[in-house]
């Protein structure tokens, strides 16, 4: 008989694909030979709660913005084509698109918003591209599909459905809702992460993480124990009547296909030889018994890592949650550091000596961009029809230098400290560690995220709102776009925890407010 509490399920499911698994094994000397070798600062300085550099206006506000990031928490089997069109993987393409709507919208990410967002919208938040050029007969060109349009598509979907469903049951937005479920009146024995992922699970499709296995239903709900997971991080402290869950350490790991790979790392996860051929030759694993039973064992691998870990003394792991984080983060940077070996644009492949006609034809737009008088017009161009590339070329020492040389003159004539707005970028730079999370790149792949983040949220909203793109002139002085709207994008920014951003203090000061 199956148990009707959810975390139940998926540990009992996890037990029952161990012990009908043929194709991948657990290694149980291998698990303490792992054990042996974690080391206690290695482990805590992975598995910290993660934090976004983003100015809150409300507990709800913060809520809603974990659900949506873990709502759509997919795109992994992706993650070749997006580092080789954006430069990103899955994880960093979500968190890109997600800032960047949060800036859009003024932080208000909505229902009525996210019930009428288009595909094209989707594609062009997150920055994947949905069609390429591509050349029928010589000199005669055509568009095509990408393969990384079904992602989109998959985004909008999910982002569609559970926005229409949430709006139909009267709530402004998913942490509108969240509030409302977790209410303390309706917990006399304290939060319970059981009932709120129940009842997420009954009403999200998108949550309902099922499969099969040999016929037989498995349980995983890996986006929604990741939901609860983060809220009960982010907010166990500040609100424990509603996120202290009393049985959070129920829950099990989130898997994908990063954990399995990292306890194959390990040798933890020992798969039979077809299958061990298909992952080393980087053939994708369809959805079916294979896929199933890698992702389900590694969940039970986890569940008997923490219990024997426990056994132990001196133990520091206490959950299977903390644990994920992490697993997944260390199998992120094995992960990232095979992809950035092969980036092309890589600053090693380009020394600020050498000759390169791209480089120098890119500088080239950006001056004309940056000189011009009709700036905001500029940076629209700039982020709407070269983004991909200016952002791949930024990347580069000596293009991120010009770029700070521009902007830091452009500021300096409308009244800014242009000292202060390096320093404020570079600030916001190391925040933006993801949010502690040091996998992004370099710092010069941080400061350009968010400045492309900060300009493409601008103009994103110029484009909703068709507002007239007209020139910005050294006469305008501080009349610029960032004091036209109390929502700007630089007002819904926090660096390392503190609320800066008011922007009339930013331009009449001077950056003084900065810490």
């Amino acid at each position: 008989m199956v148990s009707d509490n959810p975390l139940q399920q998926v540990r009992e499911s996890a037990k029952w694909v161990d012990e009908h698994s043929e194709n991948v094994k657990i290694n149980f000397n291998k698990i303490n030979e792992f054990l042996d070798n974690l080391k206690k600062d290695d482990y805590e300085s992975k598995s910290s709660t993660v934090l976004f550099p983003l100015n809150y206006s409300s507990s709800q506000q913060e809520i809603n913005f974990w659900f949506l990031l873990d709502l759509i928490n997919f795109g992994s089997g992706y993650r070749k084509e997006l580092h080789e069109s954006c430069n990103r993987g899955a994880y960093e393409t979500i968190c890109y698109g997600l800032m960047g709507m949060f800036l859009s919208q003024g932080g208000k990410i909505t229902t009525n918003f996210l019930s009428n967002i288009s595909l094209n919208d989707v594609a062009q938040l997150f920055n994947i591209p949905t069609q390429e050029e591509y050349e029928i007969q010589p000199g005669i060109y055509s568009y095509r599909d990408t393969p990384l349009k079904q992602l989109v598509q998959s985004i909008h979907k999910v982002l569609k459905e559970s926005s229409e469903i949430v709006l139909k049951l009267g709530f402004a937005d998913f942490g509108d809702w969240i509030w409302s479920i977790t209410d303390p009146s309706n917990n006399s024995n304290g939060p319970l992460a059981s009932d709120l992922i129940k009842i997420l699970v009954n009403t999200i499709p998108a949550f309902n993480d099922q499969s099969y296995f040999k016929d037989h239903r498995i349980f995983i709900f890996k986006k929604v124990q990741l939901l609860v997971a983060d809220l009960y991080r982010r907010f166990k402290d500040t609100i424990p009547d509603r996120f202290n869950f009393t049985d959070i350490n129920e829950l099990t790991v989130f898997t994908d296909n990063v954990l399995p790979a990292v306890l194959r790392y390990f040798g933890i996860l020992e798969v039979s030889k077809e299958l061990e051929d298909r992952l080393n030759s980087g053939g994708e694993l369809l959805p079916g018994n294979d896929e199933v039973e890698l992702r389900v064992q590694a969940i039970q691998a986890c569940i008997e890592i923490v219990s024997i870990a426990k056994t132990r003394p001196n133990n520091f792991i206490n959950n299977d949650v903390e644990f994920d984080y992490y697993l997944w983060t260390k199998g992120f940077l094995l992960i990232s550091s095979c992809f950035a070996s092969t980036n092309k644009w890589k600053k090693s492949k380009i020394k600020s000596n050498e000759k390169n006609e791209n480089v120098d034809n890119q500088i080239k737009q950006m001056k004309l961009i940056v000189d011009s008088n009709e700036f905001k017009t500029g940076i629209y161009n700039h982020t709407s029809v070269k983004f991909s590339n200016q952002i791949q070329l930024f990347e580069n020492d000596r293009i991120l230098s010009f770029f700070l040389d521009q902007v830091r003159d452009y500021f300096s004539e409308i009244g800014f400290d242009p000292i202060q707005f390096e320093n404020y970028i570079k600030s916001l730079c190391n925040t933006l560690l993801i949010c502690r999370i040091p996998i992004l790149g370099d710092a010069i792949n941080l400061t350009v995220d968010i400045v492309a983040i900060l300009l493409e949220a601008q103009c994103y909203r110029d484009r909703v709102e068709n507002t007239p793109m007209t020139g910005m002139t050294t006469s305008m002085k501080k009349s610029n776009f960032l004091t036209q709207k109390q929502d700007s994008p630089l007002n819904l920014l926090q660096i390392d925890d503190l609320s800066i951003y008011n922007s009339n203090n930013l331009l009449n000061n001077n950056f003084n407010e900065l810490k």
